[in-house]
């Protein structure tokens, strides 16, 4: 390997805003791109973090890794959340046998044990378990680091949660510095998640530049670029920047599961839970908006014509309209998008909505749609790749993240 190889990772930032930014000048590190081959991605399917991500840091499809979405529902319908444990296929720094700083990557948590360090993310539940080796801990504590902003608060006040997603960056950045410079290195991979947290809640106000909060995210957006301008002269290393998912302005949330109850696809023996799903119920839905037979994965699932269903399904999704729009962009058969030995794990269907459509999947649902308290939504076809170093190949897909970053 002729360099060190460095990734930093900006959740769901997706290709058009990254390019505003750097024409606004608010991301001045590219310098106008001079050096950097950027390539536009598309993301996984679902767009969702935990398979994006699971899907760079190993190089393989859902269908290889065994991660389909962050949650899943038992045999005897009980909800699950896949975490590291959980994934099928190693990472690519364990397959290559580097040293590694993997810093803030969601799904990877629990930490376990690796040449090197390890700071788990989103969706990591104690610091305590996040943190390899065990002596990282003290210095993390004495930072007062943090391992995500406080969603909360985006629920009370949108500037409240803007200043915490602010401190929680500051955090951050101390910790990148103090990891960076701790130990030797062959792969520092370090995630911001802040990224994510302030699209989801303030996306209407990083478009509209007459928004009193516009300006905070500019400062926000300005915050990473000092962190990320400063690592770039740290050092002659192959550095790339990636997200693993876009983002767009979101209208309005669609509840497939309650799409799936109105038309008799789904039923229950009681009230709405995952417990009392009928036998006689033939397919449900998980987040975002993976689709499932009830067939004889599930206690009392009997599927008999499985073809016939899928078809009526994938009819029913992209025939539906809200408002006299379209809500579904595509319906990908399982087999159509993923391959490998844990294909019978994965859901059926999986869809992927018009812009503005977000795809939900709560038990908890009162009508199809409803207004949501986000206003921006993960997008699948707008993430990207920057590269500085090396001789980049042609990227189309984020897995091919890993193949790139050890070209040559």
């Amino acid at each position: 390997m002729a360099a060190r190889v460095v990734v930093i990772g900006l959740d769901g930032l997706p290709h058009g805003l990254f390019l505003k930014l750097v024409d606004l000048g608010v991301f001045s590190f590219p310098k106008n791109l001079e050096g950097f081959t950027l390539s536009k991605v598309s993301s996984s399917i679902p767009e969702v973090s935990n398979v994006a991500w699971s899907s760079i840091i190993t190089g393989k499809n859902p269908g290889e890794h065994g991660i389909f979405g962050f949650s899943e529902l038992t045999r005897d319908y009980r909800l699950s959340f896949p975490n590291f444990t959980h994934l099928r296929a190693s990472p690519f720094w364990e397959e290559m046998g580097l040293k590694v700083a993997a810093i803030n990557i969601p799904g990877t948590y629990p930490a376990r044990p690796l040449k090197g360090i390890m700071v788990s993310g989103f969706v990591a539940v104690k610091l305590e378990r996040a943190v390899y080796p065990e002596s990282l801990l003290s210095t993390l504590k004495a930072m007062d680091y943090r391992i995500d902003v406080d969603s909360s608060k985006g629920h009370i006040s949108k500037d409240a949660l803007l200043k915490d997603a602010m401190e929680v960056l500051k955090r951050r950045e101390r910790a990148l510095f103090e990891l960076f410079n701790m130990d030797s290195w062959d792969l520092f991979f370090f995630v911001f998640t802040e990224t994510d947290r302030v699209m989801h809640f303030l996306w209407d106000e990083v478009e509209d530049e007459s928004s009193s909060l516009h300006q905070g995210c500019m400062e926000f957006f300005s915050g990473i670029d000092r962190a990320i301008t400063k690592l770039l002269d740290m050092g002659d290393f192959h550095f790339f920047v990636i997200s693993d998912h876009g983002f767009g302005r979101l209208d309005m949330d669609v509840n497939a599961n309650a799409v799936l109850e109105k038309e008799g696809f789904l039923k229950f023996t009681g009230e709405k839970v995952w417990k009392a799903i009928s036998q006689d119920a033939l397919a449900f839905s998980l987040d975002p908006a993976r689709i499932y037979l009830h067939d004889e994965r599930f206690e009392r699932g009997r599927i008999r014509e499985r073809e016939k269903i899928l078809e009526e399904l994938v009819d029913l999704f992209k025939g539906l309209e809200v408002d006299g729009r379209k809500v579904v962009r595509e319906a990908f058969l399982r087999e159509d998008i993923y391959k490998g030995p844990y294909l019978e794990f994965a859901p059926d269907l999986v869809l992927v909505s018009h812009k503005g459509f977000n795809l939900r999947s709560n038990l908890r649902y009162i009508s199809v749609t409803s207004k949501p308290i986000f206003t921006g939504m993960h997008t699948q076809e707008d993430a990207f790749i920057l590269h500085k170093g090396g001789s980049p190949t042609s990227i189309e897909h984020l897995p091919d993240l890993v193949r790139t970053c050890w070209d040559g």
